[in-house]
């Protein structure tokens, strides 16, 4: 399987940027300043960081991924007369299954054997034609959309490495890069914050596991005992 931004850098130097609370940040700004009457906007920047750390800590995290994979979904356009896209979308829907099973469908399966099955008996003027428009949309998209594919389905599917490993293809694509590294910010986010609560996760976990339950408070038991060693800590120092 593709090798991404997912192995390559330990889980305890991932940025937690997005779920931190910095002091001295005025996030819950007032509606209304105290000179002019007019609302009080939050600036833009100065990096993408920022600008999804702000977002996330005013709508969720979830809230903001939402968001971004449905500005992020491909514009198909609408389907042709003879449905090439309802056909390919599920043709690349495939691609995407056989890539996260460890396969290499791009290898396995080639845009020329794909179009071919667009042939219907007693039509070959047309499937020229045909075969030309089919070839020339499975160079231009084929392996972007396949893994636009990846990233729906790995998500709740398979493990969270695979889910990473989508993103950083995605990254790599050079198509609405922007979109697609602020994703996996959050996911790299969500991954912090549940090891920070619970230790690195199992490589199993789906993550949505991950984010679900990182997104839930540190149970009181942990926090109690937390605040004892900080009591006994406290009480030595005073001795």
């Amino acid at each position: 399987m593709a090798s991404g931004l997912a192995g390559s850098r330990p889980f305890a130097k991932i940025n937690t940027q997005v779920h931190a609370t910095l002091e001295g940040e005025d996030v819950a700004q007032s509606s209304q300043n105290s000179k002019g009457g007019f609302p009080h906007l939050e600036l833009a920047g100065p990096t993408i960081e920022d600008d999804v750390r702000r977002l996330a800590r005013r709508y969720g995290v979830e809230a903001l991924q939402r968001a971004v994979r449905e500005q992020t979904k491909p514009k198909r356009g609408a389907p042709s007369k003879d449905g090439d896209w309802r056909k390919i979308d599920e043709i690349l829907r495939q691609d995407a299954l056989r890539w996260l099973d460890g396969g290499d469908p791009f290898a396995e399966r080639s845009n020329h054997s794909i179009a071919k099955t667009f042939y219907e008996p007693g039509a070959q003027q047309e499937f020229e034609s045909l075969h030309r428009r089919i070839m020339r949309k499975l160079k231009d998209r084929r392996r972007y959309y396949t893994f636009v594919h990846a990233e729906m389905l790995s998500k709740d599917r398979y493990p969270y490495g695979d889910y990473l490993n989508v993103l950083a293809e995605l990254v790599a694509s050079g198509r609405l890069t922007d979109s697609w590294q602020s994703l996996h910010h959050l996911a790299q986010a969500s991954i912090a914050d549940y090891t920070a609560k619970y230790g690195p996760p199992d490589a199993a976990l789906t993550m949505r596991e991950i984010e679900s339950e990182a997104a839930k408070p540190l149970p009181v038991e942990p926090a109690t005992k937390i605040k004892n060693v900080l009591q006994l800590l406290a009480d030595l120092e005073s001795k």
